[in-house]
């Protein structure tokens, strides 16, 4: 998969094998997951499983998530992106395309996920032509959900899953052509 992207402070490119360490400082990492339904990773082995799997989503799709590089120091910050939900039920829907991102805690409340999901979204719109667009915020995480409305968002439902309260928001692409049955 080719897809590179910038923005002013991040490098946004496809996730490489030598990104394991990146990806296990931050998914063992308990704080970071505090709004996931994940455990905690223990073994790098499991880093490198999840860098296959999203691999394989680029195989598959033609999309997924990206690693997040920091610009100024070239230092691994997270991973943003579309990722097509095929394999998983969420809020009983699958075969969507979901935006998320997931960052190290000394890259939060600096503007990062934001601005890189601002530009994974105009990729979405721009180079993938999609019509719409999910995300899923656990209810108790304020800062995502506000990164979602600052995005332009929309809640458009509130769902129960894994025990948790979560939000659900879909944002349509503005230049996509109404469907024939909304004209009416």
């Amino acid at each position: 998969m080719d897809i590179n992207i910038q923005t002013a402070r991040i490098f946004l490119r496809p996730v490489q094998a030598d990104d394991a360490a990146g990806f296990f400082a931050m998914d063992s990492n308990s704080e970071v997951l505090r709004y996931l339904p994940e455990q905690p990773m223990v073994e790098m082995e499991e880093a490198c499983r999840k860098i296959q799997y999203i691999q394989a989503q680029y195989r598959d799709h033609g999309t997924g998530r990206l690693t997040m590089i920091d610009r100024q120091s070239g230092a691994f910050m997270g991973w943003c992106g579309i990722k097509n939900v095929t394999d998983a039920v969420t809020n009983g829907r699958r075969d969507y395309y979901d935006l998320g991102y997931r960052l190290l805690p000394e890259y939060w409340r600096k503007g990062f996920a934001y601005e890189a999901a601002t530009a994974c979204m105009d990729y979405a719109w721009h180079s993938m032509q999609l019509d719409e667009l999910h995300a899923t915020v656990m209810s108790a995480n304020a800062g995502s959900a506000r990164i979602a409305e600052k995005l332009g968002m929309q809640l458009a439902e509130t769902f129960q899953e894994d025990g948790s309260d979560w939000l659900w928001y879909t944002k349509r692409n503005p230049a996509a052509k109404l469907q024939p049955d909304l004209l009416s």
